[in-house]
């Protein structure tokens, strides 16, 4: 199944090189590196996370 790895470039709390070996260790995923991205942006920007999480759905999964 198509997975969607989202993952903030400046989080400090879990490093993008984590969420690079999350994407490595899933087979059929996708990352996406959220530039200025920190740890709970997606909290603060709801449009943004949407937009990427439609994409993905659009792109991978909806026919």
């Amino acid at each position: 199944s198509p997975c969607l790895v989202v993952w903030g470039a400046n989080d400090c709390t879990t490093p993008l090189n984590a969420g690079q070996e999350f994407h490595q260790g899933i087979k059929n995923s996708q990352l996406v590196v959220v530039e200025k991205g920190y740890h709970e942006w997606s909290i603060f920007f709801v449009d943004k996370i949407t937009k990427i999480i439609f994409n993905f759905l659009e792109e991978r999964v909806i026919d």
